[in-house]
């Protein structure tokens, strides 16, 4: 099954129409593996649909998360930008450089300690965890540190 038709045959899966704006906003995450924010999907999609607006974006982006087909999470502490990417895959955490902006993947098993505390102990249903750690890259902590000596006192 070609891309498109595997796209249309989520869309219509999950009780969906395939629209246009639909199938691109799925592709774009899709071929990017996540970490995109509305505006990186917006203009990626565009090239797939030049009509496309950012409010379309975001509006598909609600209801694609609504249905289960992507998921968001959030890379800074704030919560300021949601980032998003294909539902399914394994929970996962992100670090944040503060200055290079990479972000890197990580699991952690303190996580699902915590869930498994929160159900025991107060008999909830944890359905999304977030955790933002952010800090400097290996590449910028070393920069950082040659700066720091280079500079006279």
């Amino acid at each position: 099954m070609s891309n498109e038709n595997n796209t249309i045959h989520m869309l219509q899966e999950n009780g969906l129409r395939a629209t246009p704006q639909r199938r691109a906003v799925l592709e774009v995450i899709a071929a990017h593996g996540g970490h995109l924010t509305a505006e990186d999907v917006h203009r990626e999609a565009r090239q797939l649909n030049p009509r496309i607006s950012l409010a379309t974006v975001y509006r598909t982006l609600a209801t694609l998360q609504q249905a289960g087909l992507i998921q968001h999470s959030f890379s800074d502490q704030g919560h300021d930008r949601s980032r998003f990417e294909a539902a399914g895959a394994p929970e996962h955490f992100h670090f944040t450089c503060l200055s290079c902006g990479r972000i890197i993947e990580y699991k952690s098993r303190q996580v699902t300690t915590i869930r498994r505390e929160l159900a025991e102990r107060h008999g909830v249903t944890v359905t999304q965890a977030c955790m933002c750690v952010s800090g400097y890259c290996q590449e910028c902590a070393s920069r950082r540190a040659g700066e720091a000596v280079s500079q006279p006192t």
